[in-house]
C-alpha cells in the first residue's frame, strides 16, 4: 500500500489535476535534475563555516581540521 508520506511526495511533487495529482515521469526527471544541482552546491560548501552574531552574518571561511574540531567541540 501506499504511505501518508508517499502521499506527501505526490502532493508535493506531482502535477496537479482538477482532481489532485499524479507524479509524471518528468516530474520526477525535474526533481533528479534539482536534487543534483543541490548535492553538487552541497559538495562545494563542504569544509564551509558560517559565522553568523544573531541574525547578522561576520563571517564565511573555510575550516581547517582544527578548526573544525573546535567549533564543533563547542556544541557536543
Amino acid at each position: 500500500g501506499y504511505r501518508a508520506t508517499d502521499l506527501e511526495l505526490l502532493a508535493e511533487f506531482g502535477t496537479c489535476t482538477p482532481d489532485g495529482a499524479v507524479l509524471l515521469r518528468r516530474d520526477v526527471e525535474r526533481i533528479r535534475r534539482e536534487v543534483t544541482r543541490l548535492l553538487a552546491r552541497l559538495d562545494r560548501l563542504a569544509g564551509t563555516a558560517v559565522i553568523l552574531r544573531g541574525e547578522t552574518l561576520v563571517s564565511v571561511f573555510r575550516v581547517t581540521r582544527a578548526q573544525r574540531r573546535k567549533m564543533l567541540e563547542v556544541v557536543a
